[in-house]
Formats: structure tokens, sequence, C-alpha cells
């Protein structure tokens, strides 16, 4: 009995404590009212041209106008009654402007920006040469250079001018809201240098390795990687792995035969194109020292020569005949380039030295060779000239520079002096006994190398690139120029 008041009277002070904590709690409790709700303010913008941004308050809204009313609506939820707008479309001018809209109010707008005269821009039109015809989108605006087109709408436009005895030359320019676009193009001049690119032709690549004229006037350029291209200044053919049996799209040297058969050589064997088919040699199929095929030349009497990297080969039409070759790849077998004498003496350039096959026999001029002039013998190019004087282009190697060799079949010449670069990649000699060398920077022309040298260059020329690969001549006494890089430019040289 005892303890149990005892636990009562224990109890009581705790109770006490709660009935403060519980009354405490009911006086903090309240209740805020609820904020009035936003005047609801709407803005439905539609704009000429469609799709301009809207700004609000200088923020992208994320929204931009519709077209037509077959367009949803554009609503945009205004906070405040007076908003800056504004809307932006590319290449003209910002359309700025305050809106006052009441509340409960939707409040629908139309913005022309072609109305506006401020909107639209010009075009100065200049030329070299001047008086050039002008050609806006492929239109004519019966002007000629030098031309203000004034009050267009802003955008991109493509601008052709057109000149005679120039090639046509199309760009884009792009007019901006009140502003003049200074447009200055030159056409190219084609009375004496033509070229045809990957960007103004169907050619499929500017990187050319060689180059060859068949005996109807047709030019046959071999690319790097693209294939064999062949033109008749009228359209275009490219055969290459995927539409032909070419045994590679890597043409290193082209020529033709007596029966017009093109014959090219390639880091993949020899082929012969018979106008419809390719026929491929190999080492696998035939007596070639290399599948790597570097040059190919016929002598008098229709014999080919076939140059490849490991040895010299040549070929009646039915019997093949291994001239020199080596098992493995060492500079003195490899056959950059052959050429045929006047008495049909075979000369070939070696990354020795120079090699003559005559009378069955063969004859290095390694350790006589004129190198006075501390000129270096790894030879990529050689020709005979109507004099039967051979010529020959070196490139740099073993710390020795490259240059030009003449031999006379008694005395040599070299030098490097006076050339625009040092390293040779071909020589081709007409009839009147002008050399054209190609070098890596430039194309050198002369008669008397120490006299009369001419070099042209894209500085001074419609040449696309300086790095000279290949040259070949038709019958009309025009040269065709094979460039790394350029690709081919057509040469209508005054003196032939």
């Amino acid at each position: 009995m005892l303890k149990n008041q005892l636990r009562h009277l224990l109890l009581l002070p705790i109770l006490f404590t709660m009935c403060l904590f519980i009354s405490s709690c009911d006086k903090d409790v309240s209740i805020t009212q609820p904020e009035p709700a936003k005047p609801d303010r709407r803005l439905v913008i539609r704009s000429k041209p469609k799709y301009c941004f809207i700004f609000v308050n200088n923020r992208n809204s994320g929204y931009f106008t519709p077209d037509t009313m077959q367009v949803p609506d554009t609503l945009i939820r205004l906070d405040e009654t007076d908003t800056l707008i504004t809307l932006k479309y590319q290449y003209y001018r910002d359309s700025v402007f305050t809106v006052h809209i009441p509340a409960e109010t939707t409040k629908e707008l139309y913005i022309d920006f072609y109305a506006n005269p401020a909107m639209r821009g010009n075009f100065y039109c200049t030329a070299k040469p001047t008086n050039c015809t002008i050609l806006l989108n492929d239109s004519s605006i019966n002007a000629k250079t030098p031309f203000t087109i004034k009050n267009l709408l802003p955008g991109k436009y493509n601008i052709t001018y057109q000149a005679y005895s120039h090639r046509d030359l199309k760009q884009t320019f792009i007019i901006r809201s009140s502003q003049t676009t200074n447009v200055f193009m030159a056409p190219e001049d084609t009375t004496v240098w033509l070229s045809y690119t990957h960007e103004n032709s169907p050619l499929p690549d500017n990187s050319l390795y060689s180059v060859c004229v068949d005996k109807k006037d047709v030019k046959w350029f071999g690319t790097a990687s693209t294939g064999l291209v062949r033109f008749d200044e009228k359209s275009w053919k490219i055969y290459n792995m995927s539409n032909s049996n070419i045994p590679s799209n890597r043409i290193n040297c082209i020529t033709t035969d007596a029966q017009n058969n093109i014959w090219i050589g390639t880091d993949f064997g020899l082929a012969k194109f018979d106008g419809t088919n390719f026929t491929t040699y190999r080492t696998s199929n035939a007596p070639l020292p290399d599948d790597w095929v570097s040059s190919i030349t016929f002598d008098q009497n229709g014999i080919m020569w076939v140059g490849t990297y490991r040895g010299v080969t040549r070929f009646n039409g039915s019997t093949w005949k291994t001239i020199f070759s080596s098992t493995t790849a060492v500079p003195s077998v490899w056959v950059t380039g052959i050429a045929i004498g006047t008495q049909n003496d075979v000369y070939m350039a070696t990354r020795t030295d120079l090699v003559r096959y005559w009378n069955n026999q063969i004859i290095r001029y390694g350790y006589t060779m004129d190198t006075t002039f501390s000129v270096s013998t790894a030879l990529n190019a050689v020709a005979v000239g109507p004099d039967d004087v051979v010529w020959c282009g070196a490139l740099s190697a073993n710390g020795l520079f490259g240059g030009i060799f003449s031999f006379d079949g008694y005395f040599w010449k070299s030098d490097y002096t006076g050339l625009p670069n040092n390293n040779m990649n071909c020589i081709y000699i007409n009839k009147k006994n002008e050399k054209f060398v190609g070098t890596d920077n430039g194309l050198v022309r002369f008669t008397n190398y120490f006299l009369d040298r001419l070099i042209y260059y894209k500085d001074n020329t419609n040449l696309k690139s300086n790095v000279i690969r290949g040259i070949s001549k038709d019958s009309n006494e025009i040269y065709w120029i094979v460039t790394g890089g350029g690709g081919v430019t057509k040469y209508k040289s005054k003196n032939g």
C-alpha cells in the first residue's frame, strides 16, 4: 500500500512537465494564408521568316516562332506587365521591342523581318580581270564587275564570275543585315595554264604520280590512291579496284604500246588495259623481279622494258627476259626510270647510278659519274634528247644534294646550283631539245642548263602545287603536268 502511494507521488512531476510542453506547442501553431495567384499574361508571336529564337528580358526562352497558324501557337507566360522581347535569326539584325500586356489577357504579335529595310545588305563585287559577268545563284543580273548588288535579304548566295579565256569561278558568300560584303574573285586565266583538281573537276585525287597521252590524244593519269583516270577533254572515266579488275589503286607509271594498249605499273603488279579489261602480271604468274613496278618503256623494236623495286626485265609479247635482279632490295637494282637512246640502247636510272644496256651488255656508270659538285647519284628520273645526250635527275641522299646530270657518251656534267629544289622527280625532253625537269618545288625549263633556265611555280603560273611528278605532251603541243597535291595542269606553251 505504501509502495503504491510513493509510486504515484513520483509520477506527478512527470505528468506536470508533459502538460506544460503540450500547452506550449499549442501556442506556437499558426496558419499562413496562401499568396494570391499571379496574373496570367500570355504572348503569341509569329514571324517572317519562321523559327526566330525568342529571348525574354535578354534570356533565351527556349521557344521559337511558328510559321503559320497551322503550327501550334508558341505561348509565353509573362511575369511582368512590361517585358523586353528580342527575336533572333541568323545573319539578321535582332528585332527588339517591349510589350505591355494587361492581366488575364493574351496578346498576339506578327513581326515581318523582310519588311524592314534595315535588315537588308549588299555585295560589292570586284574581280581580276575586271568586267567579269556576274551571276547570282546561277542567274544573270546583267551586271559586270565592279558592281554593287543592293538590298539583298541576309543569307548565303552563290556568286559566279565569267570572263573570256577564263574558267568560271563560283563561291558562296554571306549577306548580313546593314552590311556590305566585299566579294573579290580572280577567275583562272586559261590562255596558257589550266588546272584540273578534285575541287573543279571529276578528278578523284589531287595527288598524282604519272601521266601519259595515248595515240588518240586521250590523257591518262595515275593517282596515288584512287586508281587510273581517263580524260579526253570532254569526259572523265575512273578505273579503280571497286569498278574494275585493276590490280591496285596506286599507279606509279603509265605508257602505251603500238596497238594503243595502256600499260600501268602499280605497287601490286604490272597491268595491260585494252579498253575493256585489265590483264595483270605479278611475280606469281610472270617472271617479274618484284610486284612493285616503278617504270615502263617500249624500245624501237616494240619490246617492253619493266623496271621494278628489285630489278628490270623485258617482254617481247611472248617471252620474258630478266636483265638484272636481286632477291634482296638493294639500291643498285631499284630501277626508277627507263629511257631509250637514238641507237635503241636502254638507259636505266637506279638509286645508285645510271645503267646502260647495249649489245646484250650491262654498263654501270657509278664510278665515272662526275661528282665534282657533290651531287647525289640516287637517280629518280632519266631521259634521252634528240642529240642522244642522257639527262638524269637525282634525289638528295647520303648527305649529298640531289641535282641534274648530263652524259654525252664521253663526258659527264652535274650541278645542283640554281635549282628551286634538290629532289628531281621527272624529266621530259621535246623535239626542240628543251628539257622540262619536275622537282619538289617547281618546274625547270631550259635548253642550255647554264644559260636559259626558266622556273615555273604556283606564284608565277596557275600550277596548284609546286611538286611536279610527271610530264607528257599531246599532238597539239600541249603539255600535261601532274603534281603532288595540285591535280593536273594543262600548259599551252607559246613556243611548243
